[in-house]
């Protein structure tokens, strides 16, 4: 969980830098709003795609695999990952996880069922091609699926330009509110990551941007729909999950309305775009994990001050002062090292080890057995069925 998080982060930073840097005064909005969905899309998936570079080396009795079989792990990094799970920590950070997703899980469904259900509606009617939805609460114009939400005072009083209600067809006709539930949805499982509110709130300017643009591509005068947004920037908030009039970004409206036939070309920007994703996506996709040695039996001993067994990544850790002696290989050094694969089974002195618990060697000669899935399951029953690791202290 905290390498995803690292690098969901880290990803979503890389793609905000860049999309402020080559799109952010772009009036491409289609393709902004493209961009803005893939890059949501990306960092938040992409942590989770872990390619192996490496291949698996075999040795047998006579083990000739190189120095390099024998991985050293970053002595600090690993350090910090068993810290947290001594401590107990991430099993205090993931209930806490869960407990704000079901809050914010909550209070989306709540919002959801109000807009769905519509009880806040008085009346629903149709103006000229558009499905309104009349309400007492005193609310800007907003929409919702396919549905214009209107206070019902400001509407039968004319108080509500037609620009404003076309502003909210053209939310409704490029389907704006999924992108929304999208975000949203994003937003309920990823809360830790604060570069998923700020890909929400430029998805939410971009949508403001296509709305004004679909305006002035209707017939309106450039010149007096601006005007009537500074009019009518001081009405009351929409309701969340819609899309409304976001009035505090009226001025950048006011300036992507005066650039109006200023698009330019953007291939240029978009193939450094692509660079920078697939840069991503090798650095989080691509591992270059700790080479499995399946060792034969009656395959070595080593030195250590303690083991550690992660239940995470279901490997042995050797930490301290290690000396290992496996086959032909003479390796020692001080700090964390894996040389096991995955270890289904960890049996010490007879006894079986617990994951996730520091066990003490204290330096002494310890002798490893390789035991196969048969002999295994022989010596330990079902336990054993996927193979075993005997470890015993000689002296």
């Amino acid at each position: 969980m905290i390498e995803y998080l690292i690098e969901s982060t880290f990803c979503g930073a890389a793609l905000y830098l860049a999309f402020m840097t080559f799109f952010r005064r772009s009036r491409n909005f289609q393709v902004n709003r493209v961009i803005l969905l893939c890059s949501v899309l990306f960092f938040v998936l992409a942590p989770l795609v872990h390619l192996s570079l490496n291949s698996e080396i075999i040795a047998n009795e006579t083990v000739t695999s190189t120095l390099s079989g024998i991985t050293n792990v970053s002595s600090q990094t690993l350090a910090a990952t068993e810290s947290l799970n001594t401590t107990g920590n991430l099993s205090i950070l993931f209930p806490l996880y869960i407990l704000v997703v079901t809050i914010l899980l909550g209070r989306m469904s709540l919002n959801l069922y109000s807009l769905l259900t519509g009880k806040f509606v008085v009346e629903r009617t149709e103006y000229k091609g558009h499905k309104l939805a009349l309400v007492d609460i005193p609310v800007s114009p907003f929409s919702f699926l396919k549905t214009v939400y209107l206070n019902k005072k400001s509407f039968e009083k004319a108080e509500i330009d037609d620009e404003l209600i076309q502003h909210e067809s053209g939310h409704i006709k490029q389907r704006h509110t999924l992108d929304i539930l999208f975000i949203e949805l994003v937003q309920v499982f990823c809360w830790f990551n604060p570069f998923v509110f700020l890909f929400k709130k430029l998805i939410q300017t971009n949508h403001e941007y296509l709305a004004d643009e679909f305006v002035v591509y209707s017939g309106s005068d450039r010149t007096e729909y601006s005007n009537k947004l500074i009019n009518y920037s001081t009405r009351d908030k929409t309701f969340a999950l819609a899309s409304g009039f976001n009035y505090s970004l009226i001025k950048n409206r006011l300036i992507m309305l005066s650039k109006y036939d200023q698009k330019s070309r953007i291939i240029h920007r978009l193939a450094l775009f692509a660079i920078i994703i697939s840069g991503l996506f090798v650095t989080t996709a691509f591992t270059n994990p700790d080479p499995v040695i399946k060792l034969a039996e009656n395959s070595g001993y080593f030195y250590a001050d303690t083991l550690w067994w992660s239940s995470e990544t279901q490997k042995v850790y050797l930490r301290g002062n290690v000396d290992i002696q496996v086959g032909d290989n003479d390796v020692n050094g001080n700090g964390s090292f894996s040389f096991l694969g995955e270890v289904n089974l960890l049996v010490i002195d007879g006894t079986p080890a617990k994951m996730d618990e520091a066990i003490l060697v204290s330096g002494k000669k310890c002798e490893i057995l390789i035991l196969s899935e048969e002999k295994a399951r022989q010596q330990f029953g079902e336990d054993g069925k996927l193979g075993a690791v005997v470890i015993k202290k000689v002296d």
